[in-house]
């Protein structure tokens, strides 16, 4: 059902694995329900690691100056979208998007 090679193809799920159900040829709906499970089908796994660095420093005896950068998907690793479920659409199977990139975010407090 899974193909192992997504990564580079973008092809996540097999579409031989799968088969349309029969559609009404005056109506247009469905003949019966499909056999596959709520949930059946997952994306691919998710991973990012997050650091957050601080310093407080002592300007004088009632002012501090607290520094802080954090770092969102450190790594910049590159995590997949979920592939498109559609089993009518052309694109079934195929993983078209990426999540978030590394984000990082300075703050600067002053005390007094």
């Amino acid at each position: 059902m899974y193909l192992s090679d997504y990564r580079a193809t973008g092809q996540y799920l097999n579409p031989a694995a799968f088969a349309k159900v029969p559609v009404g040829a005056v109506s247009g709906v469905p003949i019966r329900p499909g056999s596959a499970g709520f949930m059946a089908v997952h994306g691919t796994a998710m991973w990012n690691i997050d650091l957050g660095l601080g310093k407080s420093f002592q300007i004088r005896e009632n002012v501090k100056f607290e520094s802080r950068v954090d770092m969102f998907n450190a790594l910049n690793h590159t995590n997949f979208g979920t592939p498109t479920a559609s089993i009518n659409s052309a694109s079934f199977g195929l993983i078209t998007t990426t999540l978030g990139t590394r984000m990082v975010q300075i703050e600067g407090r002053l005390t007094f």
